[in-house]
Parts: C-alpha cells; structure tokens; sequence
C-alpha cells in the first residue's frame, strides 16, 4: 500500500487520478489502522463505581454475588 504524501498532488500539477487514488487509499489504510486498534483496546473503566457493600464473616451468597457481578462488570469494561 502506498504511504499518505502530504506534498501530493504538488500545486499548480494536473490531477492525476492515479495518484489521487493513492492518497485517499494510503489515508483510508491510516484510518482503518486507528479504528482497529480503538476496537481492540480496552475502555476505560473510570465511569464504574466503587463497590460499596458491607461484609459479613462469613459472606452471604447475595454478598458474594454482588462482588461476583463487579467483578464481571469490571472485566467486561476491560475487555472489547
């Protein structure tokens, strides 16, 4: 694939459809790049609140659900 030159086409030139279409290609191929790597990155978690919840000793399943239910929550944000 051809890489994006700035300096194309050179002022005062005639189009020149070739070149031009590797512009806009090299440029798309840039493009395509960034999305696949926000696509593949993690989010960011920061919107997600801390778990307030009280333990008893020993924890009750709803206690140990709730920490089970962050926990995926937490992962899921991390993961895409």
């Amino acid at each position: 694939m051809a890489n994006f030159n700035p300096a194309l086409p050179a002022q005062g030139s005639l189009i020149s459809s070739a070149e031009l279409r590797d512009q806009f290609n090299a440029l798309k191929g840039q493009v395509d790049e960034v999305q696949d790597i926000a696509n593949s990155s993690a989010s960011n978690p920061t919107n997600m609140l801390p778990l307030s919840l009280d333990i008893s000793d020993p924890p009750t399943k709803p206690q140990v659900e709730a920490i089970r239910d962050q926990l995926n929550a937490l992962l899921g944000a991390l993961y895409r």
